[in-house]
Order: C-alpha cells, then sequence, then structure tokens
C-alpha cells in the first residue's frame, strides 16, 4: 500500500450543502482539474466545519486521438460522375487515404513515439522535492557514490539517447512558448487597439472583395505554358497542293510575330488532322521573360493578322491545363449533337451552328459536319459485277485509284519520310 489507509464516519443521510464549479476558457481541462485536487480541495478541507471536499468531473492527463470524420466528405465525391468527378477524384483519393493513414499512425505510432521522447515534468519535481526533504547527512555520504553513477550512465548508450531526448523536448517547449507569446502579444495589441483592428479587418475584407472581381475566374482557368495550337480549315473540295500554300501563307506571318519562338506545321488527314482540307500548327512562344504578352493575349494579337489570308480558316487557342472532352477541337468547348436521324442532324445542325455564330461573345464558332462538297453515289450492277468476276471491293479500289488521293511509295529522307500518293 503507498498511503496508509484513512477511515471516517458518514452519515448516508448527509447530502452535500455546497457546489463549486470551477471552469476556464483559456486552460485545458487536465490544468483546471490538477488546480481544483492541489490547490482548492486542499484548501477547503482546512476551513472549519467541512467535513470532505470531493472532485467531480476530473480528466486526467492522456493521450486523446480524435479521428474527425472527413472521410464520410470526400468519398461521395470519389464516386462522382461527370466532368466534375474526374476533376476531383484523384483529390478525393489522396484525402481519404491520408486521414486514414493520419488516424493509424495517432492510435499507433504517436503514443509509442511520446512514451520514448517525452518525460512528464512532474516526476522530475518529485525528485528535486524528494531530496530535499532527505537527511542533510545521507545526501554528503551518497554524493560521492550519485557521481559515480553519473559519470557511468553517461557513458552507457541508453543516458545518451535519454540526454538526446531531454535536449529536444526542452527545444521544442522553447519553441512553442516563443510562438505561444508571439500569440499572446498579438492578441494584447488586439485587444488594446481594438478600433484599429476593426479598420484592419474591414480593409482586408474590402481587399478580399476587390480581388475576387478583378482576379479572373473560369472552370479550369487558362495556363501559360508556352505554347499555342492552331488548327485550320479550307474548302472541303481544295487540293493537297494548295492546303499547303494556304497553310504556308498562315505559318509565315505566325512566325514574324516577336512573341513567336518556332513554328510545326502539319497538313493533310491522319493525326489530329481527320481530313484532307484540314491542318495543324503547334506554336512555340518565347520564354515568358523574352516576351511582353501572356499566352491569351498573342492568341488575340494573332486573330486578326492570320483572318487575311484568303481561302482558309485558322482558330487559335491557349491548350488548357487539364484537358476536358471526349477528342480534339478547333476550340476550348464543344457540344455534340446526336439524332437517331441523319436527315435531321444535317438540317439542324447548321441552323445551330449559325445560331452560335451570331452571338457576339463567342469565337471561332465552327462544326466538324462536312457535307458541303459535292458527291456521286455509285449504284453497282452486282449481276453484272459477278459475272466479270468483280468484287465491290476491287471496284471500290478502282474507283479510289482513278479519283482520289492514295499514297503509293515511301522514300526516306535523311530529315523525314517523303510519301508519293
Amino acid at each position: 500500500m503507498p498511503n496508509p489507509p484513512s477511515y471516517r464516519k458518514v452519515n448516508p443521510a448527509d447530502q452535500p450543502v455546497l457546489y463549486i464549479s470551477l471552469n476556464s476558457s483559456i486552460l485545458p481541462l487536465s490544468t483546471v482539474d490538477k488546480y481544483a485536487e492541489t490547490l482548492l480541495a486542499q484548501r477547503l478541507s482546512m476551513v472549519d466545519g467541512v467535513a470532505q471536499v470531493q472532485v467531480y468531473g476530473s480528466q486526467k492527463y492522456a493521450v486523446r486521438v480524435q479521428l474527425d470524420p472527413l472521410v464520410a466528405v470526400f468519398i461521395p465525391i470519389l464516386f462522382m460522375e461527370g466532368i466534375l468527378g474526374r476533376l476531383f477524384r484523384e483529390f478525393a483519393v489522396t484525402i481519404s487515404v491520408a486521414i486514414l493513414v493520419s488516424g493509424v499512425i495517432s492510435l499507433s505510432l504517436t503514443p509509442m513515439l511520446c512514451s520514448r521522447f517525452l518525460s512528464p515534468p512532474h516526476h522530475e519535481q518529485a525528485g528535486e522535492a524528494g531530496g530535499d526533504e532527505g537527511d542533510e547527512g545521507e545526501i554528503l555520504n551518497s554524493q560521492s557514490k550519485i557521481q559515480n553513477r553519473s559519470t557511468e550512465r553517461s557513458r552507457s548508450p541508453k543516458s545518451k539517447i535519454q540526454n538526446f531526448n531531454r535536449r529536444l523536448y526542452n527545444f521544442s517547449e522553447n519553441v512553442f512558448n516563443v510562438i505561444l507569446g508571439g500569440y499572446d502579444w498579438s492578441l494584447k495589441k488586439s485587444l488594446k487597439y481594438h478600433r484599429t483592428t476593426m479598420v484592419i479587418s474591414g480593409a482586408i475584407l474590402v481587399a478580399t472583395v476587390y480581388l475576387f472581381i478583378v482576379v479572373p475566374k473560369g472552370f479550369v482557368p487558362n495556363a501559360d505554358v508556352g505554347q499555342i495550337t492552331a488548327t485550320t480549315q479550307a474548302s472541303e473540295d481544295i487540293s493537297f497542293d494548295e492546303m499547303v500554300k494556304h497553310q504556308q501563307a498562315v505559318a509565315a506571318i505566325a512566325y514574324r510575330d516577336p512573341n513567336v519562338d518556332s513554328i510545326n506545321s502539319s497538313v493533310g488527314a491522319g493525326g489530329p488532322n481527320a481530313s484532307a482540307n484540314a491542318g495543324r500548327i503547334l506554336i512555340e512562344l518565347k520564354p515568358r521573360h523574352e516576351r511582353r504578352l501572356s499566352a491569351d493575349e498573342v492568341v488575340q494579337e494573332l486573330r486578326p493578322k492570320l483572318s487575311v489570308v484568303p481561302g482558309i480558316k485558322v482558330f487559335l487557342q491557349n491548350p488548357p491545363a487539364i484537358n476536358v472532352g471526349g477528342q480534339q477541337t478547333k476550340a476550348q468547348y464543344q457540344f455534340t449533337l446526336q439524332s437517331p436521324n441523319i436527315q435531321e442532324l444535317y438540317q439542324y445542325a447548321p441552323a445551330l451552328e449559325e445560331k452560335l455564330r451570331s452571338l457576339s461573345d463567342l469565337q471561332d464558332v465552327n462544326s466538324d459536319l462536312q457535307i458541303k462538297n459535292p458527291q456521286v453515289k455509285v449504284d453497282i450492277n452486282r449481276d453484272q459485277a459477278s459475272a466479270l468476276g468483280l468484287t465491290a471491293n476491287q471496284i471500290e479500289t478502282a474507283l479510289s485509284n482513278a479519283y482520289g488521293t492514295r499514297q503509293v511509295s515511301t522514300i526516306y529522307a535523311p530529315d523525314s519520310p517523303i510519301r508519293f500518293s
């Protein structure tokens, strides 16, 4: 038994005659409990007529882990559909996993580290108090033994680790005390000059509203990555040679811009180009410190310059940081029309394009529906073709070789292959 037992006579009918509530808005509950047991309860027990003092609702020192239910907030974002779901899926997974890992570490690793690195301050105080209460002669006689033991412990690796832990603990406590002192100083100054504090808070609020109005906003804001893509489109019946001439004229105008560093041009069907009357130009801009305009401003500057080339349309865009969409288009936003009746689709798609083109807030309105090129429908006499031993595929190949363009050979040059049609 650490302490001798105590006996007292209690009347079961007795009830407490006085309740004292002790709380604090700045101290933790464990500190309030310490004051109640060590100071308040002892002082009250010394008052004449007080038989017993009990402390209820006490809270001792302990490791408390609180796992916020944030995972339940981000799990629905993980299963969100549509464009927003695609954008926030990685974010939801990262936050959810981080919260779960943090909870596991708080329940397992953190208490273990606390037991290894932290030492309760009251143990050291109790040791000092016990030393003061000891006999003076015993202290003098055992002083040499203590010095020998301290020398042996200082040589042991365990003692070195304990000294390191103590220094680390003292250093971290000093850092926290400095931060707490700075917070205390700023809080006293704010309460002392409360009018100045209110004026500064109002100025911050006004500046926040101003920045909210001035700063550009958007679903996926454009970023200056030093590149601009230009998609060209000519008439549907243009030949390959004429398309090359028109695109070279557009590339020459774009290359003369002082903000442009290099240009890469491609023409004809294949790769990002869906048809033979389309082309693509990749414009590399100079580094940001070497040009005076941003990527969006360069796009606005090149639009009127490139529109003077006759027979070809140029659609410029600054590639977004996150490419959202099913396919590469000539503009940043795309709208898809679907219909089980292809004739109705051919009828209403141009009407919608014209309606959108009439809006002054929109630029580079275009459509990938190309049905204006003259077409000839060929009906095969299958009985006669079968009598001659010809198949539909052979007839199609013969007509394509006679009236269309087809690659027949490739010559590999030192720089790039040359294809012949």
